[in-house]
């Protein structure tokens, strides 16, 4: 494109000088604004982009937990997505050199909370569910959807939930448990998230 503007391949040559030097300017300083734009808007380092993948991250597992009536299909396709964010997030990390965000065990407690979220969800359309268990379950999914600027009540949501859990869904009351131990102990990386896009 630029080679096209400047040569401006149409003989006779058109166009008096001075409208030839100032597409030679536009050419030069086109790409020069646009870097210091990009550089003043976003500017893209390991470090930001990690903040940014977590924001990302944080927002899908509460979106997971929203439900929004989406068949599973949607709620397999956000998991997979998860996922990808989190294998992203490792490359980042392991291009920073900052290593005072504990991405990656707060990336997987991400990803314990979203196969939470799921199997809530699926919990909740049983048949069989009592109320209250329904009751509790409805209650840890409105907490997960906070998860980003109260994480501490999701800890003590999931506590809860797995206590009411531990008779009926055995299975679910241990995931429930392992994930509360998993946010608790990568409490750094949910205090660094408040503060991600």
């Amino acid at each position: 494109m630029i080679m096209l503007i400047l040569l401006q391949p149409a003989f006779p040559l058109k166009g008096a000088f001075g409208g030839s030097l100032v597409n030679s300017i536009v050419v030069v300083l086109a790409p020069l604004t646009a870097l210091v734009a990009f550089r003043l808007i976003y500017h893209s380092t390991p470090t930001t982009c990690i903040k940014t993948l977590i924001g990302m991250m944080m927002q899908d597992v509460q979106d997971i937990a929203g439900g929004q009536r989406l068949a599973t299909a949607g709620h397999e396709t956000r998991h997979a997505r998860l996922y990808r964010r989190l294998i992203t997030l490792v490359r980042w990390m392991n291009k920073s050199s900052d290593q005072n965000i504990p991405a990656l065990g707060g990336g997987l407690a991400l990803q314990s909370l979203s196969t939470v979220a799921l199997r809530a969800h699926v919990l909740l359309h049983m048949p069989d569910i009592t109320p209250g268990t329904a009751r509790r379950l409805q209650t840890l999914l409105k907490r997960m959807r906070s998860l980003k600027h109260q994480p501490e009540h999701v800890i003590r949501a999931l506590d809860r939930t797995a206590t009411r859990l531990t008779r009926d869904f055995p299975v679910e009351a241990r995931l429930l448990r392992e994930t509360a131990h998993v946010m608790q102990v990568n409490a750094a990386f949910f205090d660094e998230a408040r503060g991600a896009r």
